[in-house]
């Protein structure tokens, strides 16, 4: 079975995705539509985890989630989001067509570095997700050059993961940061202690945008549940639901996989 202790992590690929659902639905529907997701979408091959966000638009009440995932090699990253957009169907309908799915985008990434500061159980319960476009492009071994210092950086300011990813073709860099938990458990509300914590701490990216990057996108968000590989073994762990309580868990046990 794999650590998912302290530690760099050994991956080559990132897929991360933004979806906005309607905001009318059922908040205690909600996690066993993701863990019926789940069955299917942990079983593919190379995950090595996924940090699913949720956030709830002000503006609206629309859900803001989505997903970061880790992939083994690159070629499984890529084939996870061809598969996700175009064949993956749930009681007949095509996931991205699904009727509370409002908007959905997908990026693939090369991972330039990873590492885990905390374990993840326990100590990965907020995460930020950055995406800057870089005007004179990017190389994969200049970011692998930074990663270190980002790295350290991010030790320093208590987080407890970093993701660094690029796109050369896109010309894209982008960062996953996972947070901690600030205080005790919350039990009457969300965690807004540990969100607020999260995003209020100094982007790793602002090397970049003095070297005139430009910012695409920034979310912080709870971690509503975190996935780990499926085989359909007796061993494979069962997902996290770092917030719950007070954000609601799968009322359904867990169903045996079966993959498509």
């Amino acid at each position: 079975m794999r650590d998912y202790g302290v530690g760099p992590i050994d991956v080559e690929g990132c897929v991360t995705s933004a979806m906005v659902l309607r905001g009318d639905l059922p908040p205690e529907a909600v996690p066993d539509v993701i863990e019926r997701d789940r069955l299917h979408m942990a079983a593919r091959p190379g995950l090595y985890i996924k940090l699913l966000p949720v956030l709830r638009d002000p503006a609206n009440g629309n859900v803001l989630t989505g997903g970061a995932y880790l992939f083994d090699r690159y070629a499984q990253a890529e084939a996870f989001d061809h598969w996700t957009a175009n064949e993956f169907v749930v009681d007949g309908v095509p996931f991205v067509q699904m009727p509370a799915l409002l908007s959905r985008t997908s990026k693939v990434w090369r991972v330039a570095g990873a590492e885990n500061f905390a374990a993840v159980a326990g100590q990965q319960v907020v995460m930020r997700v950055e995406e800057w476009r870089v005007p004179a492009g990017v190389h994969l071994r200049d970011l692998r050059h930074d990663w270190p210092e980002l790295r350290a950086q991010a030790r320093t300011r208590g987080l407890s993961a970093a993701w660094l990813l690029g796109s050369e073709a896109r010309g894209e860099i982008g960062l996953v940061s996972a947070g901690p938990r600030v205080d005790g458990p919350a039990t009457a509300g969300p965690d807004l202690a540990s969100l607020e914590a999260l995003a209020d701490t100094p982007s790793l990216g602002t090397r970049y945008e003095a070297g005139g990057a430009r910012k695409l996108y920034e979310r912080t968000s709870f971690v509503f549940t975190v996935w780990f590989p499926l085989t359909g073994a007796g061993a494979d762990r069962a997902p996290l639901w770092p917030n719950s309580p007070p954000l609601p868990a799968p009322s359904t046990p867990e169903r045996a996989v079966q993959r498509r």
